[in-house]
This record gives structure tokens, C-alpha cells and sequence, in this order.
């Protein structure tokens, strides 16, 4: 299995997991892995490991570059991408940062609709700007019009270790 084919499968478990919020992590693993729709591989394994262990952070970097808006009113195909494209650029050196946000807008491309891909192109890019000094270590913030999923009830913030 390729490494596009091991980010898939990790993006098929982070955007399962947003639908079982109170489901820990290597159960919904299990559960796919059982039901033939996840083949754990290392490269997965790792980039799930890791996103686990620093969901808050990434769900951090996502919120102070959307305008107005909650992690939770995006769509849930563009917050699961996005949190492993920017687990890969912040935790993964071995992955060139243009190869992470490709594979991402790919990702977003296949799942979800165009817009979807050109805000995680947006998002991604101002990220990887503001760390390269470009911008003057100023955000560019990014307002996801057509994105939103329907307002739903507030939730609980998710624990990084246990689940995404």
C-alpha cells in the first residue's frame, strides 16, 4: 500500500470518528479494521497516533484561521483533512509540506465538494506562510461561506488522547 493509500485510510478513520464522538479511537479502529474498511499500516498507525496525541493543538491552528466560526460548523470531510494535513506538516519532517497540502486538497477533492478543497488549499496555505515569516507573523484568516454543515447543539471538547 502506497502512502496516499495509508493517508486515506487514516482520513476513512478521523472522519468516522467525528460521527462517534464518545467512541474511543482504537475501538473505531477495530470496528473498521473488523468490518474490512481499515488495513492498518505503519504510516497510518503512526499519522493516527500522533494526530490523537495533538488534536487540541491542530483543532487549535484551525479556529484561529476561520472567521467567525467553530471547528464544529465546518464540514466534517474538510475538518478531518485538515487536522491530518496539518498533523503531517507539523509532526512528520520526512513529508515535504507541498506533498501534505496536495494529498489534502486531493483528499478534499474526492470526499467533498469544490469548495471544500479550495478553503483546505486557503487554510493550509496561510498556516504554512505565517510559519515561513511571510506574512509578518500575522494569520490571514479565512471565512468558510458554503462549507458550514448545520448548526448543531454545542458539544464537549474532545480529549486528544482518547478520541478526535
Amino acid at each position: 500500500m502506497g502512502r496516499r493509500e495509508e493517508r486515506e485510510q487514516a482520513f476513512n478513520i478521523v472522519f468516522s470518528a467525528l460521527f462517534q464522538p464518545e467512541e474511543a479511537l482504537t475501538d473505531i479502529i477495530d470496528d473498521e479494521a473488523e468490518a474490512g474498511a481499515y488495513i492498518q499500516s505503519d504510516y497510518s498507525k503512526k499519522l493516527l497516533d500522533t494526530l490523537s496525541k495533538n488534536t487540541n493543538e491542530i483543532d487549535s491552528i484551525i479556529e484561529q484561521r476561520t472567521v467567525k466560526w467553530k471547528k464544529e460548523r465546518l464540514s466534517k470531510v474538510a475538518l478531518s483533512v485538515l487536522r491530518l494535513s496539518l498533523c503531517e506538516i507539523l509532526y512528520f519532517d520526512d513529508i515535504p509540506v507541498s506533498v501534505s497540502v496536495n494529498e489534502a486538497v486531493e483528499l478534499a477533492k474526492k470526499y467533498s465538494v469544490q469548495e471544500d478543497a479550495a478553503f483546505v488549499n486557503g487554510l493550509l496555505g496561510s498556516f504554512i506562510r505565517e510559519r515561513q515569516g511571510e506574512t509578518g507573523g500575522e494569520a490571514t484568516e479565512t471565512e468558510p461561506e458554503a462549507l458550514a454543515e448545520p448548526d448543531t447543539a454545542d458539544t464537549e471538547p474532545e480529549t486528544a488522547d482518547v478520541k478526535l
